[in-house]
């Protein structure tokens, strides 16, 4: 078969037969500055995603927090699309 053909075949049945336990939920973004003698960053509050702003409950853990977002932001998602959350810092 030819090879650019079979690339293709490929590329198109890792899309179609996947596991969705393995897509990506979503995705979280903080801006770090690495810059030598930076100072530490802030902890983040909370997350914004497309006018939604998920701020973070009293005693409540990173993982939470990102699991709280996704299920706030979820019913406003279309079919297979994948949310970018950003960082509220202090």
């Amino acid at each position: 078969m030819n090879k650019q053909i079979d690339k293709r075949l490929q590329a198109f049945e890792q899309r179609i037969f996947n596991d969705p336990d393995d897509n990506t939920e979503g995705i979280f973004f903080v801006t770090v500055n690495c810059r030598q003698g930076a100072p530490s960053p802030e902890p983040i509050i909370g997350w914004r995603y497309d006018g939604h702003e998920i701020i973070r409950l009293p005693d409540e853990t990173d993982k939470d927090l990102q699991l709280r977002a996704l299920e706030i932001v979820g019913p406003f998602l279309r079919t297979g699309e994948v949310p970018t959350f950003f960082a509220i810092q202090n």
